[in-house]
């Protein structure tokens, strides 16, 4: 029985064969019904908020494996685990590594698969000095254009709220300029344990797991909740980075630009 791939790949050749004769991009000959249906084939380079809370939280700590492979590269000289912070990139395939020194903070990107160290950043290293003692949790955007930071402090106006609040600091900088791009303060719970925080891979949206429902007081008052997602643009632009079409997986490979010039803007 001939599978759906199959009559695809002949009905594409068709329309080929007459595109030819008339000098345009053969997949413009083909209906929109056909084009929904090659999307759902394609592997796309984002996803869905569900599969995004799924990820960030299931990798959220690194395994005992990928420990031990960070600390024997990385040569550690300290015993204490609150000495490092670390972090899987977007794809899980590196680590990036913190080295929580306040006069020389070191950071080091592992290669999980060739188990070598790629590089140390000392661009991050330097973007990492500051505050690094509050320093809770680290992530970098699937690009690496852009180094999150969540800091931890004490309140300095305890008498007004109870004293089991904390303020916490969501830094976002861009590691080219060094410029902060984005920054949230929140007023958390001093019980929260923190998993993991991370980008999704629109780079639109940044998640913070907790271990346990929480209080995230401001600027959501009183929603309890294992994780808070931060919008880090406007809801049109992440819509637009999240298509799952055929236009808009051309648009992102570079590939058959006269296709995706030529179809119509998707409502």
């Amino acid at each position: 029985m001939i599978n759906q791939l199959t009559i695809l790949f002949m009905i594409f050749t068709t329309f080929t064969i007459n595109a030819m004769e008339k000098n345009i991009c053969p997949l413009a000959l083909l209906p929109p019904e056909i084009h929904a249906h090659i999307a759902r084939y394609l592997s796309f380079n984002n996803e869905s908020d569900d599969e995004f809370i799924a990820r960030t939280r299931k990798c959220g700590t690194l395994s005992s494996e990928h420990t031990a492979l960070v600390e024997n590269a990385d040569m550690a000289t300290a015993h204490s685990a609150f000495d490092f912070l670390r972090a899987y990139s977007v794809d899980c395939s590196k680590i990036i590594s913190v080295k929580k020194c306040d006069h020389k903070p070191r950071v080091t990107i592992f290669d999980i698969h060739n188990k070598k160290t790629i590089r140390e950043s000392e661009n991050l290293a330097q973007l990492s000095k500051k505050n690094i003692s509050k320093l809770m949790l680290i992530a970098l955007s699937r690009t690496g254009t852009y180094y999150a930071q969540w800091q931890v402090h004490e309140r300095d106006d305890h008498w007004k709220k109870p004293y089991h609040y904390q303020e916490s600091r969501l830094i976002i900088k861009n590691v080219l300029s060094g410029k902060v791009e984005f920054l949230r303060y929140l007023i958390t719970e001093k019980r929260n344990d923190l998993i993991s925080m991370g980008f999704n891979k629109q780079g639109t949206k940044i998640i913070v797991h907790a271990k346990e429902d929480c209080i995230w007081e401001h600027p959501a008052p009183h929603k309890m909740h294992p994780y808070y997602i931060f919008l880090l643009t406007t809801p049109t632009e992440h819509e637009e980075k999240s298509k799952r079409t055929l236009e808009a997986y051309l648009r992102y490979i570079g590939c058959c630009k006269k296709l995706a010039n030529s179809l119509p803007s998707l409502p």
